[in-house]
């Protein structure tokens, strides 16, 4: 339990009389507060109830013109709306939406559950359910990673602001555990908002957040670990004496929010900055602390900009001039440089500048003026759907990371019929990039390649005007790195020819047409979450330009254009230029994961997020295509494309944070060894159990194999989804799944089959559908699967196959949903229904893990030595050779 004893109480504050807001009380805000009262003159009070009636008929206005709401949808989604403009933070805004369509009258796409369901994506970080944004106070902790964020537990949209938590082992795979502060409190009944983590000399954690309060004032309180021992840090304690800051004299109410980690000044004292504003002019405060209960402000201000509004989600942080590796927040030295980055309210964009930062009287000031933090022409992190973004520095492995908050750019209605918007980006490395001093470059952690699985290399050569498909089989979840070299007689011809057009300095990718507007060296570049036709496709791409000095400029862009036929998402283009150092090819990378793709070019000095929403480009209908629209360039295009896995993220229960805790087997290193959940009779059970349990870290299945070593090459899985007329079953081999039959045999027959397939498919194991509620509840179907799992097992132990239960909860569903999607007919549907819930089942199996699954084994122990010797493997096993195996 953390000691209050060391808090000192927040010293006394005197009454201001230029303070601009309401004074807020400094004990117990239930107190009633005794003297004369002032009577509010007529015409003030007359004002405001004007003001309040515009604001209402404002309100009602935009409520009435907003086409992506139904006319039946409830009062709760404009209440917070109104509550989050009113609190002076910005919730989604569907403004853009109806751009393209020109017509605000215009319906909405009508959105099915297939398509809405594809939109979740598979390895990165969002919560199960509801709304999410900022991130908040990353930090890593007696070996986890810790991830705290703004979370509405109770909508898809803002509002009821909390801290959402999750931790991991390596930033991929997480566990999502009880929410760590809520707003109970008067400084932070109105939300509690974003805040950063500081580590103490001792190893202990203190942690900085914005409360707004119930006068929706926003304040700085302080929060504590109420159990430093506890590596998950499930409880907090909020300091009895918050808040330890208040808006200082001339700063208006609502414009005082988000401080930063601290740093150690030459004093020995800890200092944080706080972003605001004075008027237009963007601002960032500058406190110093010796104990985080009582502050100091300094006259100075760390930096200040005119005409870039509020600055919020400030970040300021050391790079390294000459090493490759990330520094603590209070580095500082002849060597490094330091970055102030701050989230733009106004235009929602994370501007940042590369300076100097001067200890003794706490300001910055950048190497450039003319890209100065939030200028037009200024540095930003991303150039696409990226937003309040916040770094750390990761102690265990010697680097910064940045988390953003990645927005949805569909419609709000759309968010509430799925249940969940926004998500986090992956996370970033973030270096100063040595190679020109001018910029930042970053890049995925490296423990995202943990998910890469089969792999295919190319080496094409394009001529212009060319479209080429890349086989990959389906294209949802990539990732693809590529060089491209543009032919030298190409470039020749270029810069030697008076005649060509220098374009460089009137070319914006924003502006200049997207994709589909030719240039002599551009653009070319990948398609991704395309149909077969190009009816849907984001392309990312290099658009290569002569400038007026016939030097070439290179740009590195996202055309979302055409990336959805659905006329309620925003699709805009995105892009900048990106720095090309004499002899570099073009480089970039592109993770694709359902609804998000994450590019980066060059390394990583120019990024782009972008949200997509195709109707058609999903499951297996997303394709791949390379393509070169230039007019007069050839490219080589050098690139690897690798199928990408499903992360480990689930709810929290202790099963699941031991599944992500090291634990030896063999010589791998990490087992599912919780995901065993011991069978027992069930109430109406009346049969002797012919087999035994045991856990799966002795005889794990395929999916456990798969996760402790991406390398691992073996193992194919027969789904079994068990009806009671007709039995569906799936085959997986290596990273593939298709559909193989359905059988409408029973009994023994039916076991006997399934025993002939299994050998005919050269299966090592079966998964078989367990029938559950929505609940989680066995049905009593269940018992039927369980006891045909039983007489099965004991069979397939004789030829060293292992049989396992899986949860089948929906797959039927799906399967008729993805089954519709795919464009098959009725009959077609009713025919391979239960073929396909066993494609869902396996596909399921393998996303989890194999979380949650259950091993059944027979009595006999010589027969369960054969299961642990193994099933033969194939030594002529390639998945990378299945040209027949198409991935749904």
């Amino acid at each position: 339990m953390a000691s209050s004893d060391a808090l000192l109480p927040i010293s006394a504050r005197e009454e201001d009389p230029l303070c601009p807001y309401t004074r807020l009380p400094m004990a117990d805000p239930n107190q009633e507060t005794h003297g004369p009262r002032r009577r509010r003159p007529f015409k003030g009070l007359l004002a405001v109830s004007f003001g309040l009636l515009f604001i209402a008929f404002y309100v009602a206005l935009i409520a009435t013109h907003d086409g992506s709401r139904s006319n039946d949808e409830g009062s709760d989604t404009e209440t917070i709306t109104s509550r989050a403009r009113l609190a002076g933070v910005s919730e989604k805004r569907n403004d853009g939406l109806w751009k393209l369509s020109g017509d605000r009258n215009t319906p909405a796409f009508e959105w099915n559950n297939s398509m809405l369901s594809w939109q979740r994506t598979a390895f990165h970080f969002q919560p199960e359910q509801n709304w999410m944004n900022d991130p908040n106070g990353p930090l890593f902790y007696k070996g986890w990673y810790h991830f705290f964020y703004q979370y509405n537990p109770n909508a898809a949209v803002w509002g009821d602001i909390v801290w959402g938590h999750a931790v991991s082992r390596d930033l991929i795979h997480w566990v999502h555990l009880p929410i760590a502060m809520v707003a109970d409190q008067w400084y932070d009944s109105n939300g509690v908002w974003t805040g950063s983590a500081t580590f103490l000399p001792d190893g202990s954690i203190v942690m900085l957040y914005t409360g707004s309060t119930d006068k929706a004032v926003q304040v700085q309180n302080l929060a504590y670990p109420e159990d430093p021992n506890d590596p998950l840090l499930l409880k907090w304690v909020k300091f009895p004496g918050n808040p330890v800051l208040v808006p200082p004299p001339g700063i208006l109410p609502k414009d005082f929010r988000d401080p930063t980690t601290a740093w150690k000044t030459s004093e020995g004292k800890w200092r944080i900055t706080i972003g605001s504003k004075l008027n237009k002019t963007g601002i960032s405060l500058v406190y110093d602390t010796i104990d985080f209960k009582t502050y100091e402000k300094l006259d100075t201000l760390l930096h200040r900009v005119p005409n870039t509004g509020m600055w919020e989600c400030v970040d300021f942080y050391p790079v390294s001039k000459t090493a490759g590796n990330g520094l603590d927040t209070s580095v500082n030295g002849p060597d490094v440089k330091h970055i102030v980055k701050a989230s733009m309210d106004d235009t929602r964009f994370d501007h940042y500048a590369v300076g100097t930062y001067f200890d003794s009287n706490g300001t910055w000031i950048p190497d450039d003026p003319t890209i100065d933090v939030g200028m037009t022409a200024s540095l930003r992190y991303d150039y696409g759907k990226f937003y309040a973004s916040k770094s750390f520095y990761d102690q265990n492995k010697g680097r910064r990371v940045l988390w953003s908050w990645i927005g949805e750019s569909d419609s709000e209605a759309s968010d509430v019929q799925k249940g969940w918007s926004s998500l986090q980006g992956i996370p970033r490395t973030v270096v100063l990039d040595t190679k020109t001093g001018k910029n930042l470059v970053q890049w995925p952690v490296e423990e995202i390649k943990s998910l890469r699985l089969s792999s295919k290399q190319f080496d094409l050569e394009v001529g212009p005007g060319s479209v080429v498909p890349v086989d990959v089989g389906s294209a949802a979840q990539l990732d693809i790195e590529a060089e491209f070299e543009i032919n030298k007689e190409s470039l020749d011809k270029i810069l030697g020819n008076a005649s060509v057009v220098a374009k460089a300095e009137e070319f914006s990718c924003e502006k200049s047409g997207g994709s589909t507007v030719r240039g002599a060296l551009g653009p070319f570049g990948f398609s991704v979450l395309a149909t077969e036709s190009l009816s849907e496709q984001t392309p990312v791409y290099f658009y290569v330009a002569k400038g007026k000095d016939s030097e070439l400029k290179t740009f590195f862009c996202t055309d979302t254009s055409r990336s959805s036929v659905a006329n309620d998402v925003v699709k805009p283009i995105y892009g900048s230029v990106v720095p090309v150092l004499k002899g570099e090819k073009l480089t970039m990378r592109i993770l694709v994961d359902h609804s998000i793709v994450e590019a980066f070019g060059q390394g990583g000095r120019t990024c782009i997020t972008s949200r997509v929403y195709p109707t058609t480009a999903i499951y297996g209908a997303a394709k791949l295509f390379l393509f070169n629209n230039a007019l007069d360039a050839t490219v080589t295009a050098s690139f690897t494309v690798w199928q990408m896995n499903s992360a480990f993220i689930h709810p929290y229960s202790d099963e699941a944070v031991r599944a992500l805790s090291p634990i030896s087997f063999r010589t791998q290193k990490y087992v599912n060894t919780s995901l065993v959940h011991r069978l027992s009779p069930i109430g109406y059970r009346n049969y002797p159990l012919p087999w035994a349990v045991t856990s799966i870290d002795e005889i794990p299945p395929n999916a456990v194999r798969r996760k402790i070593d991406r390398n691992w090459r073996g193992g194919f899985s027969l789904g079994v989804d068990l009806g009671l007329s007709r039995t569906g079953i799936a085959i997986s081999k290596g990273y593939t799944v298709k559909p193989l039959t359905v059988l409408k045999s029973r009994g023994q027959k039916l076991e006997t089959r399934l025993l002939e397939i299994a050998e005919e498919e050269e299966a090592d194991e079966f998964i078989i559908g367990l029938p559950r509620s929505s609940d989680g509840k066995e049905t009593i179907q269940s018992n039927k699967i369980r006891s045909v799992a039983g007489r099965l097992a004991i069979q397939a132990a004789e030829r060293g196959w292992r049989v396992y239960v899986f949860d089948e909860h929906g797959t039927t569903s799906e399967a008729s949903d993805r089954m519709i999607v795919m464009g098959l007919s009725k009959s077609e549907r009713q025919n391979r229904s239960d073929a396909y819930a066993a494609v869902i089942l396996l596909e399921r199996y393998f996303s989890t893990q194999g979380l949650g699954i259950e091993i059944i084994l027979p009595k006999s122990l010589e027969l369960q030595a054969k299961i642990k010797n193994g099933a033969p493997v194939d030594p002529d096993f390639n998945p990378e050779n299945l040209e027949e195996y198409y991935t749904f």
